[in-house]
């Protein structure tokens, strides 16, 4: 790394952040944006920290990235690709003059204009190693998708071994890392005292999505430890597209609804684009109008802000080059109730008890705080207690969203940092420890499971599971004779079935190398790294050293078409790890080493290894009626295991290593 300096880029779906950090001659660490050199709306050059995530193809020129192609929005939409973030991972593709593009290759023009624009910082070399933020929701294929761009703009995937480098970093988590990093900087007041263990949930929604992470942070006192903080990650929410977008979306069709009085659709395809992108554009100018207002009243100390009667004047004439307009008052109140399905101001901490009941209200900035705390609960036993909340995104500065989350959690959010900028820095502040030789950990963001006959789940990984983490294996049997391929559609959510809110990621197809018979048993296992991609090996029973070819597809499928129903094991599959039990000590993986030891033990000692075996399971089954003698199943099972582990250390057995993306 030249002249010791490090790399954060915030690829957004509205803008897109850079920020490089180095450490001063006092040893702590200092970040900054990057100003980007940018076309600014009138296409000169100009210097920004905020790159709008905007790509206009223009035939006949290079691709235009940021305020300009913006700008062409109103007028040459259909040349204008936006929020492509929105899309990774889906097999989406545009379609512009004769060419397909993907949402990998408009991030890649995004990160490349980033990368050019950090040149001046770097020796006059353009940066290739460098960490990119992803929403902590995003599943294997979106992860896959932005290492594709990061590959395209010229970034560095691997070490100079070949070995791959996980240059992708949660957003939440980095919005942590640099309020951390600041707070330990001075650069900001200690607000939080971490002497103490502080569970802190991170709170970031921005243009096009939400996530909300929760985190349980000490500093640490061990001198051994180069990390100035212990950080362990507890849960993470469901995918959420929900950003600035949807609040606008929703405003401009309440002003359709309310105000235009002619026929759209009427005005021709081109126009009618136009007609609703320039309400678009109001609805966008009329929040920020708005929100700039009640800032104004809190500047000045003055919180009881609605008895001032706040509100703005929304005109905009000659509505996409027509002669119609609109004028029209809209207070703040009017705003809040327009935005309600948003707010959801009816859902309570008490929602926890019924999250089932709520798969069609998934869309709005609580649910995914609820599901956060849900899977905590999983995981720790009880509902924790928020010591914190870290606001963070650029949709989070507004007054709604700000006092939503507030009367959720009965105390003010933490705006200590700068909501647009802190991602970006946070990055820099984790590729700066990764260059230090500093790990911090990683868990599975929600569960993944393969859909079979009959709309269940057979789950391979489960949320909260740290990362990197190796499944056990699973087989099935060919439905039919003369097989050639299956096809597999995985599903993410914690529903054991494959129903809302639980929703379908990837189909992946397997193809033999020959017909196959009906109930041939095929195996698989997965191996999900730390970057939060999983890999898979799929292969008969009886030839486990030939591996089948796994493909991405993108196809529905009808529930016929769907794999049978995987074969059950002795004993049956678990439910779920720990589903009544706080996940902690060895029992949270308990069903990855017994099948482990199973394997390992096959041809071993058979009769102490059935006897363990259904002790094991006599123990599993018994865990609903047991839960408040957790401590002793902990300790019943680690002696079990240590036992397991003594007698089977004199055998070694091939480790099968992934090999295909999934």
């Amino acid at each position: 790394m030249a002249r010791n300096l490090y790399f954060g880029i915030d690829l957004g779906t509205t803008n897109s952040v850079a920020a490089w950090g180095q450490e001063n001659k006092e040893g702590k660490f200092i970040t900054k944006a990057v100003e980007l050199r940018v076309l600014d709306e009138k296409r000169n050059p100009s210097k920004e920290k905020m790159l709008p995530s905007c790509v206009y193809y223009k035939q006949g020129e290079p691709p235009t990235v940021g305020a300009y192609a913006r700008r062409m929005l109103s007028t040459q939409s259909r040349r204008v690709i936006k929020s492509a973030k929105s899309s990774m991972g889906t097999g989406k593709k545009y379609r512009i003059d004769d060419q397909e593009i993907t949402p990998a290759e408009v991030s890649s023009l995004i990160l490349k204009q980033i990368a050019i624009s950090s040149r001046e910082f770097n020796l006059g070399l353009v940066p290739d190693d460098v960490v990119i933020t992803v929403p902590a929701s995003f599943d294997p294929d979106q992860r896959a998708d932005t290492n594709e761009a990061a590959r395209l703009a010229g970034f560095r995937l691997t070490d100079d071994d070949g070995k791959p480098r996980n240059i992708l970093l949660n957003e939440p988590t980095a919005a942590l890392y640099d309020f951390l990093n600041r707070q330990d900087n001075e650069e900001i007041p200690e607000v939080l005292d971490l002497s103490e263990p502080k569970a802190i949930l991170v709170f970031d929604i921005g243009g096009g999505t939400l996530d909300v992470s929760l985190h349980e942070v000490t500093r640490n006192t061990d001198p051994d430890n180069a990390l100035p903080y212990d950080i362990r990650p507890l849960a993470i929410s469901r995918h959420t597209l929900l950003g600035g977008d949807n609040f606008d979306e929703l405003l401009q069709r309440f002003l359709i609804d309310k105000l235009v009085k002619i026929d759209i659709d009427a005005l021709g395809e081109i126009r009618a684009d136009a007609f609703r992108s320039d309400i678009l554009d109001t609805a966008e100018k009329a929040k920020i109008e708005l929100n700039s207002r009640v800032e104004i009243y809190r500047n000045m100390g003055i919180d009881d802000y609605d008895s001032m009667n706040i509100s703005c004047e929304i005109l905009r004439p000659y509505i996409g080059d027509t002669d119609y307009g609109i004028d029209y008052e809209l207070s703040l109140q009017e705003y809040r109730q327009i935005m309600k399905p948003y707010l959801a101001p009816d859902l309570t901490i008490d929602a926890l008890d019924k999250l089932d009941t709520l798969s069609g209200r998934t869309d709005n900035i609580i649910y995914p705080v609820l599901d956060v705390l849900d899977k905590a609960r999983s995981k720790l036993g009880s509902v924790p207690k928020i010591d914190a909340v870290l606001m963070n995104g650029g949709m989070s500065k507004l007054f709604a969203i700000r006092e939503r989350i507030h009367d959720f959690f009965g105390f003010p959010p933490l705006e200590v940092g700068d909501p647009d900028l802190a991602v970006a820095r946070g990055a820099s502040v984790y590729h700066y420890w990764r260059h230090k030789g500093i790990k911090t950990p990683e868990i599975q963001n929600d569960d993944i499971g393969i859909a079979v006959q009959g709309g269940g789940l057979q789950k391979l990984i489960y949320a909260g599971t740290t990362l990197p983490f190796t499944t056990e294996i699973f087989t099935f049997e060919i439905p039919k004779d003369d097989a050639e391929r299956i096809d597999l559609p995985f599903y993410k959510g914690t529903r054991s079935d494959t129903l809302p809110p639980n929703r379908k990621i990837a189909t992946r197809r397997i193809r033999f190398t020959s017909p196959q018979s009906a109930e041939t048993p095929i195996q698989i296992q997965g191996l999900v790294n730390e970057a939060g991609t999983l890999s898979l090996n799929v292969w008969r029973e009886d030839d486990p050293e030939n591996l089948y070819t796994v493909d991405n597809v993108h196809t529905d499928m009808t529930e016929a078409e769907l794999p049978p129903v995987f074969v059950i094991p002795e004993g049956g599959f678990k439910k779920k790890p720990d589903e009544n039990l706080p996940k902690s000590g060895i029992v949270e993986n308990i069903p990855m080493l017994t099948k482990k030891y199973d394997r390992i033990m096959s041809d071993h000692d058979t009769n102490r290894l059935k006897q363990d075996t259904k002790y094991y399971m006599t123990l599993m089954k018994n865990l609903e009626r047991v839960q408040t003698c957790s401590k002793i199943i902990r300790k019943t099972c680690k002696k079990f295991f240590t036992t397991r582990r003594r007698e089977s250390s004199k055998i070694s057995r091939k480790n099968v290593q992934p090999k295909t993306n999934i």
